[in-house]
Parts: structure tokens; C-alpha cells; sequence
């Protein structure tokens, strides 16, 4: 493989304002990575009227790996438009890597980002690196586990904001793209999940999301995460904090091993901008065509986009399946390669798209939704608890509706 060092030395970039605790932590996690022989250069930009601690723990930083640019600002900029000018600043440096103050990074992150910009910093389908793993569906508010493809990485169409890293060809494609948009394009896209249409004005994540739903381009994300989102309070989106984000990192002690990506002909673990894994079915006993089946795991994509297609595996209620399967291997896709008996009614039904219902019946739908966070989180199942979880269920949607 090209040694990274020699192909992209991404700069640090440290967007800042009011969480003074969060932005000593992160120092510190930085202060403690590895960078060999290269002299980073990390820049902390602090948003107009950043908290006083905020200032001083920047001023005060000695950076152990490079040089340390204090950037003060006298205007509120915004988190969309701070994120923004971040990435901006990959055209003056050829790369960066962004890192929100409420995160904490593996020793090893900035090698592994390097070395993922060596291998696919000029592939036009990849439009970014991400260092953080996910292991959450934000979008169906349940767990999300991607299949081992052996290798570093697999690719998603969804976004990072924990910790990304971007070429400046990655990023100039983008902002033609954004610069051609209105503001209402994520509105408009039918193509996106609905949570995400639901993310605030002041989110750079949303568009960034409908670029690569438009587009067709994704991220390349790790299976050892780089990065861990500490969601502390007083941040725009989640102001009173969360842990939910939480993932494990590897042993801070251990050797870098480079790491195995595969060539973008070689990536069969793929996701869509759902969470969804774009499953190679074989359906040859059935004589349907590869390709044409459209997948719904999680049940959230819109019955008018799994429409567009002529089949869709799915955990909704439906009304005629033509065959089902079970909900018990893990992860999700491995449901459809165990293919266990098909004459049992199981929880996941591939049909015919027109069998989808436009409006499928509420206690049908409640089952079914329980019956998929079950299978994620194991629990009681009594009546009780059906009844808690559709109350759950219905006040999520209405926090959805509200603006706050």
C-alpha cells in the first residue's frame, strides 16, 4: 500500500464554542495520539462569543504533534456554517480532518485517516472517511451492526459528523453541489429519511446527506472506530447530553497495524442512506432478476420509494408475501443467506411491491415494530409492554413534529 505520510498530511480542525470540559478532554486524547515524524498542523476555531474557559483552554494548548493555530472569531457563525468553513479549509491543505469538541480520539486516528485518504482519496464515488463506527440506527432509533467483510472498512451512504476526514476534491465536489441547492433540497428529496428532513436548519449533516442520496456517492466507515461521541451538555442538537453515541474504542496501548481496505470493486458490504444494507439476493429459485429488490430491514423508507422497484424484503405487514424468513441471526442480512424455512410465517416478508400497504393497519405496524426492537434489545412481551411501546413510539413522533 502507498505510504500515507508521503500522500496526505490532513490538518486538524477543532470547530469550538461552549463546552470547555469537552474541548480540555478531546485536547487531551490528542495530545496522547501518535504521529510519528510528521508535524501536524491543528487549528482550533472558536465560534463568535465562545465561552471565556473555551478561549483559554485553546490559548493555553501545547501541542505535542505539530504546530497550534487559535483562531478567535468576533461573529457567530453558526454550527452549519463553522462545519462548512472547516471543510473549506481542505482546499489550503489538500486534507482535514474535522473533530467536533465532544468527542475523544483513539491514539491512532490520525494514521488510520491518512492512510483511508491514501487508499480512496481519488475515488469519485467516495465523498469522505469516517473515523467513528457506528452502532446505532439514529434513523430507526435501533441498533446497527454491519456485516464482517474482514477487511478495515466498509462503505454507507450516510454522513459522519463524530470524526470525517476530507480530501479537497472530496469537499469541492460538494460544495458545487450545495452551492446549486436551496435550502429547502432535503425537504424536497423523498429520498432521505424522514429524521433527517426533521434536523434543524443549523445542520450541515442533512445536506450533506442529500448530496450523497443525489449523487450516489458514500462514506467509507471503520470497524474499529477511531473516535467516541461524548454528547455532552450544551450542544446545538442534543443541549441536555447523551451517551447513546457511545462506542468502543480499540486498546490505547496496542501496535498499528495498516490497515486492509478494499478497492471499491472489491466492497460487497454496502449501505444506503436508510442503514440498509444493499443485499446481494439470490432469488434465482424464484426467477427474479438481481437488482430489483428493494430492502426495508428497519421499515422506516417510504412505501412510495420501496414502489420504485418491482420486489422489497421487508419486516412491515404486508398483505400477500411470496416468501419469509426469520429474524434470528445477526446481522440483519444474514437472515436471508441462512434462508431457513420459507413456508414459515417469519417476521421479515419479501413480496411483490404493489403487496405493500399504503396505509398498514396501526396495531399490525405496532406488532411489527416490536417485534424488530426484540429481536435488537430481548424483553418482556407481554401486553403491558406492547402498549408502552406504541406510547414510546408516539411521543418520538410528535418530538419529530415539534420545533424544538
Amino acid at each position: 500500500m502507498t505510504d500515507s505520510s508521503e500522500t496526505f498530511r490532513p490538518a486538524v480542525i477543532i470547530p469550538a464554542y461552549s463546552r470547555p470540559g469537552a474541548l480540555r478532554r478531546l485536547l487531551a486524547s490528542i495530545n496522547r495520539a501518535h504521529y510519528s515524524d510528521q508535524r501536524v498542523h491543528l487549528i482550533i476555531s472558536m465560534d463568535g462569543g465562545a465561552d471565556a474557559k473555551v478561549v483559554d483552554f485553546a490559548r493555553a494548548f501545547e501541542f505535542a504533534g505539530g504546530t497550534v493555530e487559535v483562531i478567535e472569531r468576533t461573529e457567530r457563525l453558526g454550527l452549519r456554517k463553522h462545519i462548512l468553513w472547516c471543510g473549506d479549509q481542505a482546499e489550503k491543505y489538500g486534507s482535514v480532518i474535522v473533530l467536533e469538541d465532544d468527542l475523544m480520539v483513539d491514539p491512532w486516528f490520525y494514521h488510520y485517516a491518512s492512510h483511508a485518504l491514501a487508499a480512496y482519496g481519488n475515488e469519485h464515488t467516495i465523498a469522505g472517511v469516517a473515523l467513528y463506527a457506528p452502532r446505532y440506527n439514529d434513523y430507526a432509533h435501533l441498533p446497527f451492526e454491519p456485516l464482517q467483510n474482514g477487511r478495515s472498512a466498509y462503505l454507507m451512504q450516510v454522513p459522519c459528523s463524530w470524526g470525517q476526514a476530507w480530501t479537497a476534491d472530496q469537499w469541492r465536489n460538494f460544495r458545487a453541489w450545495y452551492a446549486k441547492s436551496e435550502d429547502d433540497v432535503v425537504d424536497r428529496d423523498g429520498t432521505v429519511p424522514d429524521e433527517v428532513s426533521s434536523w434543524p436548519a443549523s445542520s450541515w449533516k442533512k445536506y450533506f446527506a442529500s448530496y450523497l442520496s443525489a449523487t450516489g456517492r458514500y462514506f467509507v466507515y471503520p470497524y474499529q472506530s477511531y473516535t467516541t461521541n461524548c454528547a455532552d451538555p450544551g450542544g446545538t442538537h442534543l443541549p441536555r447530553g447523551a451517551d447513546l453515541h457511545q462506542v468502543r474504542l480499540g486498546d490505547p496501548w496496542r501496535e498499528f497495524k495498516v490497515p486492509d481496505f478494499p478497492t471499491l470493486a472489491e466492497h460487497r458490504v454496502v449501505y444506503d442512506v436508510f442503514m440498509e444494507p444493499r443485499v446481494q439476493v439470490d432469488f434465482a429459485a424464484l426467477s427474479i432478476p438481481p437488482g430489483s429488490v428493494a430492502v426495508d430491514f428497519y421499515a422506516i423508507k417510504p412505501v412510495s420509494l420501496l414502489r420504485d422497484g418491482d420486489y422489497c424484503l421487508t419486516t412491515r405487514n404486508v398483505k400477500a408475501a411470496l416468501a419469509t424468513f426469520p429474524l434470528t441471526f445477526r446481522p440483519l442480512e444474514m437472515n436471508i443467506y441462512a434462508q431457513a424455512d420459507l413456508a414459515t410465517d417469519g417476521p421479515v416478508r419479501f413480496c411483490r411491491s404493489d403487496q405493500l400497504y399504503d396505509r398498514e393497519p396501526l396495531l399490525g405496524r405496532l406488532r411489527a415494530k416490536y417485534r424488530l426492537k426484540w429481536y435488537f434489545q430481548p424483553g418482556p412481551t407481554s401486553g403491558l409492554s406492547l402498549i408502552m411501546f406504541g406510547i414510546a413510539s408516539l411521543l418520538r413522533r410528535l418530538r419529530n413534529l415539534l420545533p424544538w
